[in-house]
């Protein structure tokens, strides 16, 4: 199941890369640009979909949410205007991205510096029989940094979704349209 998953992932942006690598014309604003790009992102997943190497019911609803609203969707007017999002809703999702924005940055560092420390571990002239204990420990602490930047930036989407009300998150695309982000009562 997870190679699956890691066959899919590559697939996607095997796919996706080809389509992002087509001009984009000059005269668009960058929100349309954003917009262009989003909307070849949903067709490269549904394109996936209809070969049958990617199943909606293998991607969980927020890996799924993340791939359609990256960066910071609520100051793009595609966006504003398909979810009706409130000044006031804009600059909480502002507040709440500011306050993760640092631990970002810093985990990402901590992700690059450890794929730094991997790098000459495996040039050609070094025995692999000799260096590949520490190769699988660094393996293992880049997977790790990784998984930390992935749960900051899944606990930010969801801080970030919890300003939405329920018909705001009813409209984003999502399988199945769970609303795995309303508000404790």
């Amino acid at each position: 199941m997870k190679m699956f998953r890691i066959t899919a992932c590559f697939m996607f942006v095997l796919t996706s890369t080809t389509l992002f690598a087509q001009p984009v014309p000059q005269n668009l604003s960058p929100d349309e640009i954003k917009a262009i790009e989003m909307q070849k992102r949903l067709e490269s997943v549904a394109q996936l979909q209809k070969r049958g190497l990617l199943k909606t019911d293998t991607v969980s609803p927020l890996t799924s949410l993340q791939s359609t609203v990256k960066g910071t969707f609520w100051r793009n007017p595609e966006w504003i205007k398909l979810l009706d999002l409130s000044t006031d809703q804009q600059k909480k999702m502002d507040e709440i991205f500011q306050q993760y924005r640092l631990k970002l940055i810093d985990l990402t560092a901590s992700l690059q510096k450890e794929e730094l420390i991997l790098e000459p571990l495996l040039t050609p002239n070094q025995p692999a029989s000799e260096v590949e204990g520490k190769i699988l420990t660094q393996i293992d602490r880049i997977a790790d940094a990784r998984a930390e930047l992935e749960k900051a930036n899944s606990r930010m989407l969801v801080s970030i979704l919890q300003v939405l009300n329920a018909d705001q998150r009813n409209k984003l695309p999502m399988p199945g349209k769970k609303t795995i982000f309303a508000k404790p009562q």
